[in-house]
C-alpha cells in the first residue's frame, strides 16, 4: 500500500516537472511557426507586388506597340503598292 502512495506521489511530481520542461518547447515552437508564417506572407506580398509591376510594364509595352502599328501598316502598304506598280 505504501509503495503505491509513494509511486503516485512521484508520478504526479514527474508529470508536473514534465509539463514545466515541455512548456518552453511549446512556446518556442509556436514562436517559430509564427515567424515562418510572417516570412511566408512577406514573400507572397513581395512576389505579388513584383509580378504586378511586370504586368504593368507588359501593358505599357503592348500599348506602345499598338500605337506604332498604324504607321507601320502605312509603311508596309506604301512599300507593297510601290512594288506592284513598278
Amino acid at each position: 500500500m505504501r509503495s503505491t502512495i509513494g509511486s503516485r506521489l512521484f508520478d504526479d511530481f514527474f508529470r508536473l516537472a514534465d509539463f514545466r520542461l515541455d512548456l518552453p518547447g511549446y512556446v518556442f515552437a509556436d514562436a517559430f511557426g509564427f515567424q515562418v508564417g510572417i516570412v511566408r506572407q512577406l514573400v507572397y506580398l513581395f512576389l505579388n507586388l513584383a509580378l504586378h509591376f511586370v504586368n504593368l510594364a507588359c501593358d505599357h509595352i503592348l500599348s506602345i506597340g499598338f500605337i506604332w502599328l498604324p504607321p507601320l501598316k502605312r509603311t508596309l502598304r506604301s512599300y507593297f503598292e510601290g512594288a506592284t506598280s513598278s
